[in-house]
C-alpha cells in the first residue's frame, strides 16, 4: 500500500483538507455571527427592559411608596332587579344565569372491561 502512494496523492489530500478546513471556518463564522446576532438581540431586550422598569415601576414606587392592594369600597359587580336589567342592557343583549345540572355529582369513574 505504501508503496503505491505517489506525491500527487498526498498533494490532493493536502488540498482536500485545506478546503474542508476553509469551509470549516466559514460554518464556524457564521455560526459566531448569529451568536452575536443573538446576544445584541437579548442584551437590546435587557436595555428595554431596565427602561420600562425604570420608568413605571421605579419612579411610582419611589413617589407613592410601595404599591399595596387596595380594598374595594362598593362591590365589584352591582346586582339590580329584572326589571332594571331589561331596561339598562342593550335591546339585543340577553343576560341568563344557568346553573349546571351537574353541580353536586360526584365525577364518573373509568371502569376498564
Amino acid at each position: 500500500m505504501w508503496a503505491q502512494l505517489t506525491r500527487q496523492d498526498l498533494e490532493l489530500v493536502k488540498q482536500k483538507l485545506e478546503a474542508l478546513r476553509t469551509m470549516t471556518l466559514n460554518r464556524h463564522a457564521e455560526e459566531l455571527k448569529a451568536l452575536d446576532t443573538q446576544r445584541e438581540e437579548i442584551e437590546t431586550l435587557e436595555r428595554l427592559v431596565d427602561a420600562v422598569t425604570s420608568k413605571y415601576l421605579n419612579s411610582e414606587t419611589s413617589a407613592t411608596g410601595p404599591i399595596l392592594p387596595v380594598e374595594p369600597t362598593t362591590p365589584a359587580v352591582e346586582v339590580l332587579p329584572p326589571e332594571v336589567h331589561s331596561e339598562a342592557a342593550s335591546p339585543g343583549l340577553r343576560i341568563e344565569h344557568r346553573i349546571s345540572p351537574n353541580f353536586g355529582i360526584p365525577p364518573r369513574r373509568f371502569v376498564g372491561r
